[in-house]
C-alpha cells in the first residue's frame, strides 16, 4: 500500500526541517568526506525547493519553507556528498498530529513531569502509537498522502487502500514502456467514504498497472480516539514494571487460576490496556463484502 515508511511527518503549510546522518560500511555514524547537498521532489517526482544545507558532525540538515508543505503531500530528500548519491529520506506532509504534547499532558496528567518525559519523548512515542492506530484500523484520522499501486479495472471504479478518500491528486499508468498520465479528468472524482475513485464523466481505469497518489483521512480525530492515544502514549511512557515476564501472555496462580494477559497483538489487543483497544477496535475499517 505505501512505497516507503515515512523518516517523518510534517504539518502541512510549516516551515520544516529535515535531516540526515551520514553513515560508514557498518551503518554507523560518522562525518561525511565532502559537501553536502540535497534535493526533494514531491510524489510525481516535481522538484521542490529546499534550504541549503548545513552540516554539523554527522548530521546534515535543511529546511523547507512554507511554499514547499502547503499541500498533504508526499516528499522524497535526496542528499548527496561532494556529488555523489548517498541516501534518500522520505517525508509525509500531513494535515495534523492527533494531539499536541500539552493536550496529551492535560489528558493523561502522570506525564506532567517535563523533565522526565520530555516534549520530544512525548512526540517520538505520539508518532509511533499513530503509526500504529493507522495501521491496525486500515484509515487515518487526519489527512495523509498515499499512492497506491494497482491493476486496472477496466470500469469506471476503482477501490483504493483507504477509505475517507478525499481527492485524486494524480493518477499513472503503464503504456508497457512508461507511465503516463490517465485518461480523465482526477477532479471528477469525488470523495468517497469507502475509498472508491469514480470517474463521473464515464472515463473508465485502464486494464494496466496503475500508479494513483491521494488524499485521504478524517478531518480530525474523535474525541474518544485522542483520549485512548494519550493513554497509549502514557502507557508506553510511563507503565512501571509489573513483574510479568515481557513474552508471558498469560499467569496462572493457586487459587485464580489460569489468567490470560491483554497481549499486544495478540487477538483484539493493541495496546494491553483494555479500554484504549476498545476504542482503537471501534473504529477498525472493514471494507464492505459485495455479493
Amino acid at each position: 500500500m505505501r512505497q516507503d515508511v515515512a523518516d517523518t511527518r510534517i504539518v502541512a503549510a510549516t516551515a520544516a526541517p529535515i535531516t540526515f546522518t551520514s553513515i560508514d560500511h557498518e551503518g554507523e555514524p560518522t562525518t561525511p568526506t565532502g559537501t553536502v547537498t540535497v534535493a526533494v521532489v514531491d510524489s510525481q517526482g516535481d522538484a521542490v525547493t529546499a534550504g541549503a544545507v548545513s552540516t554539523t558532525g554527522n548530521v546534515s540538515t535543511s529546511t523547507l519553507p512554507i511554499a514547499s508543505t502547503s499541500s498533504v503531500d508526499r516528499l522524497t530528500a535526496t542528499w548527496t556528498d561532494d556529488g555523489t548519491e548517498v541516501a534518500t529520506t522520505v517525508h509525509d506532509v500531513v494535515g495534523g498530529v492527533y494531539a499536541t504534547t500539552t493536550h496529551i499532558r492535560d489528558i493523561v496528567g502522570v506525564l506532567d513531569n517535563a523533565t522526565k518525559w520530555d516534549a520530544t519523548d512525548v512526540k517520538r512515542v505520539r508518532n509511533e502509537i499513530e503509526y500504529i492506530i493507522e495501521m491496525v484500523t486500515c484509515r487515518a484520522f487526519v489527512p495523509r498522502f498515499d499512492v497506491a499501486h494497482l491493476d486496472g479495472t477496466g470500469s469506471e471504479c476503482l477501490s483504493l487502500p483507504h477509505p475517507d478518500l478525499r481527492s485524486v491528486v494524480w493518477a499513472k499508468y503503464h503504456n508497457g514502456s512508461a507511465w503516463v498520465p490517465v485518461t480523465g479528468t482526477v477532479s471528477e472524482i469525488q470523495p468517497d467514504n469507502a475509498g472508491t475513485a469514480s470517474f463521473l464523466s464515464g472515463s473508465t481505469w485502464p486494464t494496466a498497472p496503475l500508479r494513483i497518489g491521494y488524499r485521504h483521512g478524517r478531518d480530525r480525530p474523535p474525541a474518544d480516539l485522542v483520549a485512548a492515544a494519550a493513554k497509549f502514549v502514557k502507557y508506553r511512557l510511563a507503565s512501571v514494571k509489573s513483574g510479568i515476564p515481557d513474552r508471558a501472555i498469560s499467569i496462572q496462580g493457586t487459587e485464580l487460576g489460569n489468567i490470560t494477559i491483554a497481549t499486544p497483538g495478540l487477538g483484539p489487543w493493541t495496546s494491553g490496556v483494555p479500554d484504549v483497544d476498545s476504542i482503537i477496535n471501534h473504529y477498525r475499517w472493514k471494507r464492505p463484502v459485495l455479493a
